[in-house]
């Protein structure tokens, strides 16, 4: 009788180890994720150069520095029953927002002149950015069944965090006063990215961020049009 708790309770450690030693190799950490936007990005550029003498952009947004991004993670947690276990891990992926606002700043000089010039009448206009979708998530839920064998699967999804793009405006006269003031937002609406089975976390990461630096183009060209549009 001994023996046989013994050996089953060599079996159940074993099969402990086993288990975690699974969930510990598939989880992605804070720095591999890390690694994987500064493959994508290289480094964090140097704030776009003015173009215009039509418009000039600030922001409110928090300095980053050299940082890429900033990955933490997630609360985790672990449902571990006797013939079944799941999991879930996450993390949060923080962007150096200087990349989108370079990439807002493109865009809106490039669309400052024939999208504004005119509405302007003479006048200027200052942009202030108050908010810029700038992080994201991770999601890892995982099943293992204990049959005969180890059974297990995994859902990750990619999704983000920040609902908006938010940007301030004043509309200045020639001697500097403000004629106008106001306000225009857009939603984000990049959806969440699933990988699927056999597919590589970090393409679809790629993916992922080369879907959010459109998605931040896109979004620069609506401001604009709002804005022109309260002019």
């Amino acid at each position: 009788m001994k023996l046989q708790q013994i050996t089953l309770l060599n079996r159940k450690t074993m099969l402990f180890l086993l288990t975690s030693s699974l969930l510990l190799s598939s989880c992605i950490g804070p720095a591999r994720m890390d690694k994987w936007i500064a493959k994508h990005y290289g480094a964090v550029p140097a704030p776009v150069k003015k173009k215009s003498d039509l418009v000039s952009i600030q922001s409110n947004l928090p300095s980053m520095g050299s940082t890429i991004s900033e990955t933490r993670k997630k609360r985790s947690t672990l449902l571990p029953l006797i013939v079944y276990w799941k999991f879930t891990y996450g993390n949060t992926s923080n962007l150096n927002p200087q990349m989108a606002l370079n990439t807002f700043t493109t865009t809106v000089n490039n669309q400052a002149a024939r999208t504004l010039k005119q509405k302007l009448n003479g006048q200027t206009i200052e942009l202030t950015v108050e908010k810029m979708p700038a992080a994201f998530e991770m999601n890892d839920e995982g099943h293992i069944i204990f049959v005969i064998y180890i059974i297990s699967w995994e859902k990750i999804h990619l999704q983000p965090i920040d609902k908006e793009l938010k940007v301030s405006y004043k509309v200045l006269n020639s001697d500097n006063t403000v004629a106008k003031t106001g306000t225009v937002s857009v939603p984000v609406t990049q959806e969440a990215k699933a990988v699927g089975l056999y597919q590589s976390v970090k393409k679809k990461t790629w993916q992922y961020l080369e879907e959010y630096d459109a998605g931040i183009s896109v979004m620069s060209k609506k401001i604009v049009d709002q804005i022109a549009a309260q002019l």
